[in-house]
C-alpha cells in the first residue's frame, strides 16, 4: 500500500489514523472451534451475522458457526458510511420489494438498534442541480442537490455489534481470528479453518469481494467505476473497468456544531452521495453525533498517494475549519 504523506498523518494522533469513528462493543464467547456444523458463514460483517441469527430463527435445530478471520466488522461493515437506501447498487432488482420496511423489520425481529434514521439523503450532482440547493460546493465543478430519496443513516458499530449480539442469542457460534484459509467442494464440504478441519452441510462466503478464492471468483474484477452508484442512475461510461487492487479513502471530522453544518448547508442533517464522477458520499450518524465521513473516488492502488493532495484541494472547501478525526484506506 501506498505511503501516507507525511502532512497528512500530521493532521490528527497517528493512532487515529485508519479507526472507525463508531464502537463495535460486542466479543462473542470463546469457545472451541467444531468439528462438524450443518451451516457455515465465513465472514462477519452485516450480511454473515444477519444470516447467522435468521438461520437460528428460522432453523432452530441446525447448528451455525460463523468464521472471522479478524474481529466481528473489521471489514466493510466496520468501515462504511452508514447510508441506508431504498435498493442495491445495481439498483432496484426483480422481486426486492421495500428494502427499507424490510430492514425495520429485520432490525425489529432481531431487537437490533443502531440508531436507523429514515430522514431522506441528498442526490447531488455535478450537471443541473437544483436552482436553490441547500449545498453549493466546489468540486470538480460546483456540486449542488439534484433532488432527496428514500434513506436515512445507521451507526455501522452499532448494527454489527447488534447483529452479532443477537445471532448469539439466537445460538450461533462466532468465532474470531478464525480465517478460513480453503473450502473442499466435497459432501459435506470441508474448511480448513485457522489450520483446523471443520465439516459442513451447507457454506455461506459473506466477505464482499475479500475471499474470492473461497468461491472460485478469484481474478473476476468487477468494473467499480461507479461504485456506489445505483446502476439505472449512472452516466454514460461512469463503470469503466478498473479491475485489480483498489485504493479507497474516507475521513471524518470531528463533531460538528450546528453553525458548522449550517455553513456546509447540512442543517437538515441528509446523508448525501453524488449521480456522477468523481464520486462523493457521506452521511455518518450526522442525526446523533455530528460528525461527517466522507468517502472519496476509488483509484488504482499505485495512484494512492498522488491522490491525497488532489482531495485536499479538492474538498478544502468543504472540510474548512473541521479538524479531521479518522482517515483511512482499504485495499481491495
Amino acid at each position: 500500500m501506498d505511503q501516507v504523506p507525511a502532512e497528512v498523518g500530521r493532521v490528527h494522533s497517528r493512532r487515529d489514523w485508519g479507526n472507525p469513528p463508531w464502537r463495535i462493543d460486542f466479543r462473542p464467547k470463546r469457545r472451541r472451534l467444531p468439528e462438524k456444523v450443518d451451516f457455515a458463514i465465513v465472514g462477519a460483517g452485516f450480511s454473515g451475522l444477519a444470516t447467522a441469527a435468521w438461520l437460528r430463527r428460522v432453523a432452530p435445530k441446525k447448528s451455525v458457526a460463523v468464521f472471522e478471520a479478524g474481529r466481528i466488522g473489521a471489514g466493510s461493515s466496520g468501515h462504511t458510511g452508514g447510508i441506508a437506501l431504498p435498493e442495491t447498487a445495481a439498483g432496484d432488482l426483480p422481486g426486492l420489494g421495500d428494502v427499507l420496511r424490510g430492514f425495520r423489520r429485520i432490525l425489529r425481529a432481531l431487537r437490533v438498534n443502531c440508531d436507523f434514521e429514515a430522514g431522506g439523503v441528498y442526490e447531488l450532482t455535478h450537471h443541473s442541480g437544483a436552482k436553490h440547493s441547500p449545498i453549493r460546493w466546489a468540486d470538480s465543478g460546483e456540486l449542488r442537490v439534484a433532488k432527496s430519496v428514500p434513506g436515512g443513516t445507521v451507526d455501522p458499530g452499532k448494527l454489527v455489534g447488534g447483529l452479532a449480539l443477537s445471532a448469539e442469542r439466537w445460538g450461533a457460534m462466532i468465532f474470531e481470528d478464525a480465517r478460513v484459509e480453503k473450502i473442499a467442494h466435497q459432501r459435506p464440504l470441508r474448511l480448513l479453518v485457522h489450520g483446523r478441519e471443520v465439516l459442513a452441510g451447507r457454506a455461506l462466503v459473506a466477505t464482499n469481494a475479500m475471499s474470492l478464492e473461497l468461491s472460485g471468483l478469484e481474478g473476476l474484477g468487477v468494473p467499480s467505476g461507479g461504485r456506489g452508484i445505483p446502476k439505472s442512475r449512472q452516466r454514460p461510461n461512469a463503470g469503466a473497468d478498473m479491475r485489480g487492487p483498489k485504493f479507497t479513502l474516507a475521513v471524518a471530522t470531528r463533531p460538528l456544531k450546528a453553525s458548522q453544518l449550517n455553513a456546509l448547508g447540512l442543517s437538515a442533517r441528509r446523508p448525501f452521495y453524488t449521480i456522477d464522477l468523481p464520486y462523493l458520499g457521506a452521511g455518518c450518524c450526522l442525526r446523533t453525533v455530528s460528525f461527517l465521513e466522507a468517502g472519496s473516488c476509488v483509484w488504482r492502488t499505485g495512484a494512492g498517494s498522488r491522490q491525497y493532495s488532489s482531495l485536499k484541494e479538492k474538498r478544502r472547501d468543504c472540510w474548512h475549519g473541521c479538524a479531521i478525526a479518522f482517515a483511512g484506506s482499504i485495499r481491495r
